[in-house]
């Protein structure tokens, strides 16, 4: 990949917030959708990433060829850069009734530096869950009232922020930042050469939200190879405590099963390459659904959490239930496989539809 940092002289600068550094896929996906959409409406910005953590070697080079400056939060340089930059929140969750620093405090933090030195900073495409806390409530309509613009991902989302008590005028309805990112960058489909389907099973646990459900993703991998699938099992959170440690159990539980293949990609292209090699992705998580969209392989939704159950409805797609007889959901999605040209127009339809809303909020959100 080409590097994307433009030579132009620099007008303006971004600095860009939220869950950051290489640790979730879909994050990652979010930042490298908001880089580019940036640049196509301000090619003279220069941008900047905030990080909380040391990143690896190989996160750094992917950031550099975004044309992402990395500043690690909390150093004289990202105060610096704060009061100099306008800041751009943008996030899965940045909005949601965990009462602790991540991701309301922090995000309060910088949101304050930035709004203090009178630089507007915007909320772009913002997922958010219930508040149910006051405490939460309270700091969160104190602090994201500070931004010009709140644009939400879904109108579920909306109606959280919209319930805080923000300024009605500040909100915008919207959708994931990851619906404009531009396909020419994507890899192509490829096809199976065996005729044997091809099933990648994209990991969900988070132990803060989905405790005892990790048997879940043993029991539908099983049915899979049961139908007669190759299946392949992929991380998407990259921490131990969530997806990857469930990787690492079900490695063990496969590991003399020759039509099982266990992926731990560290970055979000080497994702898509999974997904493009596939005939189905499989998955509980919002953004690979949104990812195998764009490579033009069949996402199949597992029901569970609000953003998926809005995202089934949003773009149509065929969905799994959390439980079911013997080989019930292994069924119902080959059956959706044979109906994928009918859900892939569909799909593609809404799509396009996604990505133009998501480029004219934002475009709108920078005036001014």
């Amino acid at each position: 990949m080409d590097k994307e940092r433009s030579k132009l002289p620099v007008d303006e600068e971004f600095v860009i917030w939220g869950g950051y550094g290489g640790h979730n896929l879909g994050d990652e996906a979010i930042l490298w959708s908001m880089s580019r959409l940036l640049k196509k409406l301000r090619p003279n910005a220069a941008q900047s990433v905030l990080v909380r953590t040391p990143v690896s070697a190989q996160v750094a080079k992917q950031y550099e060829l975004w044309g992402v400056d990395i500043v690690r939060f909390g150093t004289v340089s990202s105060l610096r850069l704060l009061t100099r930059a306008r800041l751009i929140v943008g996030g899965g969750q940045l909005l949601d009734d965990t009462f602790s620093a991540w991701p309301v405090g922090w995000t309060s933090l910088v949101l304050s530096i930035n709004a203090a030195a009178g630089m507007q900073p915007l909320i772009l495409c913002i997922g958010a869950e219930p508040i149910k806390r006051k405490i939460t409530a309270f700091i969160a309509k104190l602090f994201y009232s500070l931004a010009r613009v709140c644009s939400c991902r879904d109108q579920e989302s909306l109606e959280v922020v919209r319930n805080l008590g923000l300024p009605a005028d500040r909100l915008v309805a919207s959708r994931d930042v990851v619906f404009s990112l531009d396909r020419a960058l994507l890899p192509k489909r490829t096809r199976s050469d065996n005729h044997v389907t091809r099933v990648t099973l994209v990991l969900a646990h988070d132990p803060q939200r989905t405790p005892g459900k990790s048997d879940y993703f043993s029991e539908l991998a099983t049915e899979f190879l049961e139908a007669g699938c190759e299946v392949s099992i992929v991380a998407h959170d990259l921490r131990v405590e969530y997806d990857y440690g469930l990787l690492l159990s079900l490695e063990q539980e496969f590991a003399r099963h020759s039509q099982v293949t266990i992926c731990n990609p560290r970055l979000v292209g080497e994702s898509l390459e999974i997904y493009a090699n596939s005939d189905a992705v499989v998955s509980g998580r919002m953004h690979p659904l949104i990812l195998a969209s764009l490579v033009r392989t069949l996402p199949i939704a597992i029901r569970g959490t609000g953003k998926v159950n809005s995202l089934i409805g949003a773009l149509g797609l065929p969905a799994l239930e959390r439980s079911g007889g013997k080989n019930v959901r292994a069924r119902s999605a080959l059956a959706a496989l044979s109906q994928k040209d009918f859900y892939m127009r569909l799909i593609q339809e809404r799509f396009a539809e996604f990505g133009t809303l998501v480029e004219s909020t934002t475009a709108d959100a920078l005036i001014g």
